[in-house]
């Protein structure tokens, strides 16, 4: 009776798709980082090298500035410890955390600082000929009275 209620209590739990995970552990070593440039936000790490390295998860959140899997999703996901780079596209206005989550073996979650990334900024330079899609001119001045009437 046993073996039989073992049996089916593991493969409810597989057919549930629950997986059960350890609590999360700052790693600040894991050394993240998330850079915004040409509308995409790049992000990388250094290569884990353990035995026990099951997969990364790159997780994103606008609601949660510390977001972890599988609590808050994942936008990325691989097996493949050599693979270390990924490059969000999907870029919205906002404010928003990333993080980095090892997932090992035994389902430890080590995790790397957040990385928060604005995109409600505007720019806080004067615009130039550039910004009207004018050709720039070769010097950009603030305009002055004289520019009025």
């Amino acid at each position: 009776m046993k073996k039989f209620l073992l049996l089916f209590l593991l493969s409810f739990s597989v057919f549930a798709g629950k997986e059960t995970y350890k609590v999360p552990v700052l790693i600040e070593a894991i050394n993240f980082q998330a850079d915004y440039k040409d509308g995409k936000v790049s992000t990388r790490w250094p290569k884990y090298k353990r035995d026990d390295f099951l997969y990364y998860k790159v997780v994103k959140s606008a609601n949660n500035n510390n977001p972890v899997y599988p609590e808050d999703g994942m936008i990325f996901y691989t097996e493949d410890a050599n693979i270390t780079a990924y490059t969000d596209e999907d870029i919205q206005s906002g404010i928003w955390y990333y993080r980095l989550c090892i997932i090992t073996k035994d389902h430890s979650r080590w995790i790397s600082p957040v990385i928060t990334l604005d995109f409600n900024k505007t720019s806080s330079t004067p615009p130039t000929a550039k910004d009207f899609g004018a050709s720039e001119s070769k010097t950009t001045k603030p305009p002055s009275d004289k520019d009025f009437e």
